[in-house]
């Protein structure tokens, strides 16, 4: 299996042979976030990680902590929520209270966007907020408007980025190009990641020349190509470890990307907009 949606550390920590993943290991979705507030001036000190109890939530929310302690930076507020819930304003109150600077929240889109919301009505100052998935999929910008502003979101791919892909000769912009005359909407990350899962599965059965499980499966082990999606490599769980995240963030009503610096549209907007 080439899984182009599985991050989860957990999937890849069982000893599977067979399972490979071309999306960047869930553990770095929150480092680079981590690494522009540490690096922001003055820095955000004080982090605040509200979670989902569900698996890729959690584990992001999990590795954020560890990677904000590792930062020096200080983890003011850590709360997982249950599945299903529709208000966080008791949780936010709560959150308050420990006065963070940069709120790091692990849950879905829908969840997203409420939290987004209420903060404002919480009266919650915070110099930076980043989201799991949000700016990047549609109708979040069109739900919270000029709420949405400044809030960030780990990516693993944009239409301006630099890759080449080393099959179709395509750059990422022309996929881009290609794919909204067919969808009608320029693509978000997940359209490339899956094209990128398939290119994975042509190279190793060219390579292999059989359907035989194992051989092919060997062939995956050594897949190291250029896509228009990234670079993709996989170590011995078969976690894909040749590309990096990137970070976008919402502004003037686009999701814009800030971080790294070489692949930026534009400057990180800090500290964010108030609600």
């Amino acid at each position: 299996m080439v899984a182009a949606h599985s991050a989860s550390p957990a999937i890849f920590e069982r000893g599977f042979k067979y399972i490979f993943a071309t999306l960047t290991p869930l553990e770095q979705y929150t480092s680079n976030t981590i690494k522009m507030a540490a690096g922001a001036n003055p820095r955000a000190q004080r982090v605040a990680l509200i979670s989902e109890n569900a698996l890729f939530p959690k584990s992001s929310g999990e590795a954020a902590a560890q990677q904000a302690k590792a930062a020096g930076l200080e983890v003011v507020y850590n709360e997982i929520y249950p599945t299903g819930t529709k208000d966080f304003s008791a949780m936010l109150a709560a959150m308050k209270s420990k006065n963070p600077d940069f709120l790091l929240f692990a849950g879905y889109t829908g969840d997203a966007t409420v939290v987004a919301r209420q903060i404002g009505e919480a009266g919650v100052t915070l110099k930076m907020m980043a989201v799991s998935l949000g700016p990047t999929l549609p109708g979040f910008i069109e739900a919270l408007g000029p709420k949405a502003e400044g809030i960030l979101e780990p990516i693993q791919w944009a239409p301006n980025m630099a890759y080449k892909d080393e099959i179709f000769g395509w750059t990422a912009p022309q996929f881009a190009e290609l794919f909204a005359k067919e969808a009608g909407h320029v693509p978000d990350y997940h359209p490339p990641q899956s094209a990128a899962a398939l290119e994975v599965y042509q190279r190793a059965l060219e390579k292999a020349g059989t359907l035989d499980p194992k051989k092919v499966r060997d062939a995956i082990a050594q897949t190291n190509i250029m896509t228009m999606y990234g670079p993709i490599r996989f170590n011995e769980k078969g976690q894909n470890i040749a590309k990096g995240m990137s970070v976008v963030q919402v502004q003037n009503g686009k999701a814009v990307v800030v971080y790294p610096l070489e692949g930026a549209q534009a400057k990180f907007i800090y500290p964010m907009p108030a609600r």
